[in-house]
């Protein structure tokens, strides 16, 4: 299934303009819907109710659209309207463009169907990224970018489910408070939830672009501490294997014939009785990429129940999710040019894990 961009979480485009999606055959249309949109399966149940979604024969249906709502956009920005004006004048041109039809939420069909999906304009003001306090550990800020240390059990944007306490929105909120409200943050990549350590925001469209551009290219260099199960055989080894929807279950990823590429290095640091401590590098950055590489080899990251990790046993107390840290960032600086290069130590629940695993608990 189409998922939404990797590097370009936009909330508001997709509210505004829509967002196509893939409905496998044999799928449930509001479970498909859940798992690509940024809505809950009881919110798009109700959205289903009216004519939302367009039929599409094929992608290329989406370029001459694509050109239309650019040029659409660009005057309206000229013309410096409020993106709540701009966002209802996208919509109004993306009614006017396609063919709606109604669906039930339970609609099946025999062979994969491609939509654009348009939300109904209630939803413009109920999901426009709102600033929360939130605490913030910045270990560097210039004009153009911060660096962030994250913790564990923080999801990165909203989305189905977690609407508020994101990191994002605590940086908004941290901004404006310092800056003033022009100032947006834009990510440049994610880490999931139950991962912790470093990650790039940028404070402008253009720093964002030529960091992702700069990842795109793999010139940003960034390096995993992991805990995984089992013994490992080789002490330095390339994991290689296309990266797309696992067909079991569509909250994981798997290696499968016409995913996206992806190449992670793994090197063993310290073998343990029941698990290994290793260092992942990333060649390519796709979602869940260390997850389910390593537990496609059968090594799932320790505590990461959700790729066939063990439960922890009751007397553990370690939080719940993978024991992953994005440990060293590297990367140039998209506006000075300079080398920047940060470390972060290993968190609390990390060293804990580390411990338990010495004295083979887990």
């Amino acid at each position: 299934m189409s998922e939404i961009s990797e590097n370009d979480w936009d909330l508001q485009k997709i509210l505004g303009q829509g967002q196509q999606v893939l409905l496998p055959a044999g799928v449930r249309l509001d479970q498909a819907l859940a798992q690509v949109l940024p809505f809950s399966r009881s919110e798009i149940t109700r959205f289903l109710k009216a004519p939302c979604l367009a039929p599409l024969k094929q992608p290329s249906e989406l370029r001459s659209w694509q050109a239309e709502i650019a040029a659409l956009t660009g005057k309206l920005e000229e013309q410096q309207l409020p993106a709540a004006s701009i966002l209802q004048a996208q919509r109004q041109l993306a009614l006017a463009y396609w063919s709606w039809c109604a669906r039930k939420p339970s609609y099946k069909s025999d062979k994969d169907e491609l939509y654009f999906f348009l939300p109904p304009l209630a939803a413009l003001d109920n999901y426009f990224l709102q600033a929360e306090y939130l605490p913030l550990n910045i270990i560097y800020e210039d004009e153009y970018l911060l660096v962030l240390d994250k913790e564990k059990g923080i999801v990165v944007h909203p989305a189905a489910g977690n609407w508020h306490h994101t990191l994002l929105q605590g940086i908004l909120y941290y901004l404006q408070n310092k800056e003033g409200d022009n100032v947006k943050p834009y990510l440049v990549h994610r880490i999931d939830k139950d991962t912790s350590g470093l990650l790039i925001v940028a404070k402008t469209k253009a720093a964002q672009s030529r960091l992702q551009a700069d990842l795109q290219v793999h010139a940003v260099k960034r390096i995993y501490r992991a805990l995984a199960e089992g013994v490992f055989s080789e002490s330095k080894f390339k994991i290689q294997g296309a990266l797309g929807r696992d067909s079991r279950n569509p909250l994981r990823k798997a290696i499968v014939p016409d995913g996206k590429q992806a190449v992670t290095h793994i090197t063993l640091l310290k073998q343990y009785v029941n698990c290994a401590y290793v260092e992942a590098s990333l060649e390519t950055g796709r979602t869940h990429q260390i997850r389910a590489h390593l537990a496609a080899l059968q090594h799932p990251l320790v505590g990461d129940v959700l790729y066939g990790a063990k439960k922890f046993p009751a007397a553990v107390n370690l939080p719940a999710g993978q024991c992953l840290h994005a440990r060293k960032l590297e990367f140039t600086h998209p506006i000075t040019l300079e080398k920047m290069a940060f470390l972060s130590p290993l968190p609390a629940y990390f060293n804990s894990a580390l411990q338990l695993a010495e004295n083979g608990i887990i």
